[in-house]
């Protein structure tokens, strides 16, 4: 993406830094903008996500789902290494019908502070949602919160790109992760709409 964006730009000046992390959501992605991003003060963030926070947000007590503080579940396998506790209870799925408003309000609630956030550093951001296959194994509930991302993500006047209208020659390698060749063709998709909406910034 850097590349597209110098060599269409004639500069050299452009950086695009990778600061994903496996398994991270929405909340850890702003933890990482306000550690780290804050440091090389960015013009444009790029959120590409939805697949955590969804596939999450059934495990996670009620509190937190409120505040929208999705996290990976499997962080609580440290408490009896940190805590010296001896006895673990599974995880819970917990999944009643007025979650999905809870989710969809708690994800909006995370944008616009996302973007309260980025706005801060006189930055855009952008949001990209996560393409998922459906022809994959994929659980009811998932699907549900998916859906439920996707659709307020879209209600939403904000930047975004949805990459599941985008996504027929898209190749898989399971229900979330794309092959090399499509992050090829995502990277295609931001550098088009990074030049058609925000060449005033570069």
């Amino acid at each position: 993406l850097s590349d597209q964006l110098n060599k269409h730009f004639n500069t050299d000046i452009i950086k695009v830094y990778n600061l994903c992390m496996n398994s991270h959501t929405i909340s850890n992605e702003i933890q990482n903008v306000v550690h780290i991003g804050y440091h090389v003060n960015p013009s444009l963030i790029i959120s590409h996500t939805g697949w955590n926070d969804s596939k999450y947000f059934k495990f996670i007590p009620e509190n937190f789902k409120k505040t929208g503080l999705i996290y990976n579940p499997s962080q609580t396998n440290w408490y009896d290494k940190l805590y010296d506790i001896q006895e673990k209870t599974p995880r819970e799925v917990t999944f009643k019908e007025s979650d999905k408003e809870i989710f969809e309000n708690a994800l909006e609630q995370n944008i616009v502070k996302f973007i309260k956030i980025a706005n801060s550093f006189s930055a855009e951001l952008l949001i990209g949602i996560q393409p998922y296959d459906e022809t994959k194994k994929i659980n009811k509930i998932d699907l549900t919160f998916l859906k439920a991302f996707e659709e307020k993500i879209e209600s939403m006047k904000i930047n975004k790109i949805n990459f599941n209208n985008k996504k027929e020659d898209f190749h898989f390698i399971d229900s979330s992760h794309t092959a090399q060749s499509t992050a090829y063709k995502i990277s295609n998709i931001y550098f088009e709409y990074i030049k058609n909406n925000f060449s005033d910034k570069i």
